[in-house]
């Protein structure tokens, strides 16, 4: 039984139509706390068989040595195995001090694996701002052991001075964007929030800031000028060692449009890739790299004790990477690039521009100046919405479905 990020599901809508939470929507309705009921009663039964880590194993990534391979934005001809699990990893956790909700929850089993994406994914721009990436683990590795302060970031501990990017802290600067405690919620929605909490990060350890560029229907478009002038912005500031953008869009409706597969691998090719907040079959995963048409991702849904203290640290290290065709990723997700610099920011948009170019008929985003008309893209395989419509698609848990694997 896991969550379903497809957003162009919405069978539940006239099923919860005369449900509580139409009078209150910050509130789960019946249906909604049932599902979620039995949603961590099945997480509990299979973390106490096994279940899940035998899934783990079944679909675990089958490496093709005679191939290269993609992880973060870098090639690698050989990779070893210390390189595969040195990852930062969030999952689903129980035993923390209730959220903010009447509701009480004290774990986000069946529910939270787009905010454990997105925190993996912000873990990876933190490292990748601080160290060498391509050189792990021999880099890398010793730098995550030598920086538990910055996994504090993500402990489940209801302190936004020290714990910023906290489950508690995610979903208090999400209620703007129509976050609720057991609730699922969609990568627009999930890169609001999480950029809310770092852009509101009081503390030095995470170095980052987070520009999120929204959805206006179509293909997004980055405007030069404009984002230049921000990240000068962000770049005179003390200790700033990178920006991280957030980029959510829509490739068609459920499943990916095929047009979009060769665009999606060629993005995490980019040097300044930190992954997608994506999903398949009912399930929210990290992608971090390919492999061919071979997805690679982080699968966060293994539930475990609460990350409380510094004795947590292992439990933030993946043991497997899973992997699927291009072709099951969900339509919805948002893309993730870490600039560490301006000089890094300007390869970013060249690169953008070049791959917009190679599909001008169904780019994936497009890159313009000011002042210019925004591109008449061909919508086939597209959703056309505003960028409200789309907010509440993802925050709607009327569109999840529950389902046992």
């Amino acid at each position: 039984m896991e969550d379903n990020p497809s957003t162009g599901d919405t069978h539940w809508d006239g099923i919860l139509e005369n449900d509580e939470r139409v009078l209150h929507d910050d509130c789960l309705g019946r249906i909604e706390a049932m599902r979620l009921s039995a949603a961590q009663a099945y997480y509990s039964l299979s973390g106490t068989l096994g279940l899940s880590r035998l899934t783990r194993v079944y679909r675990q990534a089958r490496i093709d040595p005679s191939s290269p391979l993609w992880l973060l934005g870098f090639q690698y001809n050989t990779v070893h195995e210390e390189q595969l699990q040195s990852f930062p990893y969030m999952t689903y956790r129980k035993g923390f001090a209730p959220l903010m909700h009447e509701n009480g929850l004290t774990s986000d089993a069946g529910w939270g694996c787009t905010l454990r994406v997105s925190q993996m994914l912000v873990a990876s721009s933190v490292y990748k701002s601080t160290c060498d990436w391509q050189e792990r683990p021999r880099v890398c590795s010793d730098t995550v052991n030598k920086t538990a302060s910055t996994m504090e970031a993500f402990w489940d501990v209801d302190d936004d001075e020290r714990h910023p990017l906290s489950i508690h802290s995610i979903i208090r600067h999400g209620r703007k964007f129509g976050v609720v405690p057991g609730r699922w919620m969609g990568p627009h929605v999930a890169s609001k929030s999480i950029s809310e909490a770092i852009q509101c990060s009081t503390g030095s350890t995470l170095r980052i800031k987070a520009h999120v560029i929204g959805c206006g229907g179509g293909a997004p478009v980055l405007y030069t000028e404009s984002l230049k002038q921000t990240f000068a912005t962000y770049f005179s500031q003390d200790r700033v060692a990178g920006v991280l953008i957030l980029i959510p869009l829509v490739m068609g409706i459920g499943k990916i449009n095929p047009v979009y597969i060769p665009q999606v691998t060629s993005l995490l090719e980019l040097e300044q890739s930190v992954g997608i907040i994506g999903g398949s079959s009912h399930s929210s995963y990290y992608f971090i790299g390919h492999q061919n048409n071979t997805l690679l991702y982080l699968d966060p849904h293994m539930v475990q004790p609460a990350a409380l203290n510094k004795d947590s640290v292992t439990t933030f290290s993946s043991k497997t990477i899973q992997s699927m065709p291009a072709s099951s990723m969900d339509s919805s997700a948002s893309f993730g690039f870490l600039c560490r610099h301006e000089q890094d920011l300007d390869r970013l948009l060249s690169s953008l521009a070049t791959i917009e170019q190679s599909y001008e008929q169904y780019p994936i985003m497009c890159v313009r100046r000011e002042g210019c008309e925004p591109p008449s893209l061909s919508m086939e395989g597209r959703i056309s919405m505003d960028d409200e419509g789309l907010s509440r698609l993802d925050s709607d848990g009327s569109s999840s479905s529950w389902e046992l694997v």
